[in-house]
């Protein structure tokens, strides 16, 4: 981004990822990773697209695991943070700047895996429908898509319309106004720094409930699909932290299969 305007929304997603979703600690990364590992059975050496990377936590611990990974982004900026910290470390990683829903492969990866990425910040329905074909045509036949997504119902729970917040110096006010008809989350947050300047921003995302997203998936062609509460491999529930959803690319060709159910899989 070499705009003034470039260099301000460069501003504010740093600002907002530092203040709603800070950087997961290494301990939670690797816990993470472990789930996933475990979840879908990946093979040493796997192939795995990081889809929605970020500042790449993921898609570096993987790899140092000895995976062969691939991280996608829309973020210039992230990626370069992300990459200048795997080069650091001396841990390949191949890093793609594209929108999620245009992944550049067919049939290359046994894991396309998303942690808590763009799924949903679209308003429209049909670019979270996008990803979802666009990651079931990376998979070979055989490979497994994992979603991780907040919990809809746990957020329905939890909702407030306004709240104030605070980190390093800089009060944030967030209001909330959810369209139930719409299945439409609107936000606006004030950013008040120090020096007396304001930042505003709106936003409008989807927040799929579970039968949702799996009515997606079945339209992608994965079967079948498993819900999950977390990375320990918990049952999926009203009261979850997360919603994991973990569906398999069946068939020998890219033609998609007929059918697919969501399963809730029992604890462990």
């Amino acid at each position: 981004m070499d705009t003034v305007a470039g260099q301000q929304e460069l501003g504010f997603e740093r600002l907002y990822l530092r203040t709603f979703q800070p950087v997961p600690t290494p301990e939670q990364v690797a816990a993470e990773v472990d789930g996933l590992v475990k979840l879908l059975k990946l093979a040493p050496y796997a192939p795995v697209l990081n889809l929605g990377s970020g500042s790449g936590e993921h898609a570096v611990e993987l790899a140092r695991r000895g995976f062969t990974v691939t991280a996608l982004d829309v973020s210039d900026e992230l990626q370069a943070d992300a990459r200048r910290s795997a080069e650091a470390l001396g841990i390949p990683v191949k890093w793609i700047r594209r929108e999620l829903h245009r992944i550049p492969f067919r049939g290359t990866f046994d894991a396309v895996v998303t942690f808590d990425s763009g799924f949903g910040c679209s308003p429209a329905i049909e670019k979270d429908r996008e990803i979802l074909h666009a990651a079931y045509r990376a998979l070979r036949p055989g490979g497994q898509l994992l979603l991780d997504v907040m919990n809809r119902e746990r957020v329905v729970r939890d909702f407030v319309p306004r709240r104030w917040s605070e980190s390093d110096g800089i009060r944030v006010l967030e209001e909330q106004e959810w369209d139930l008809l719409a299945n439409e989350l609107k936000a606006r947050w004030i950013f008040l720094f120090p020096d007396r300047r304001e930042l505003t921003r709106d936003s409008r995302i989807r927040v799929h409930p579970a039968h949702e997203i799996a009515t997606m998936f079945r339209d992608a062609g994965f079967s079948p699909v498993t819900a999950y509460g977390d990375f320990s491999g918990q049952s999926y529930t009203l009261t979850s932290t997360r919603l994991i959803l973990v569906g398999r690319r069946g068939g020998t060709t890219l033609e998609a299969p007929a059918g697919v159910s969501l399963s809730h899989h029992e604890p462990f």
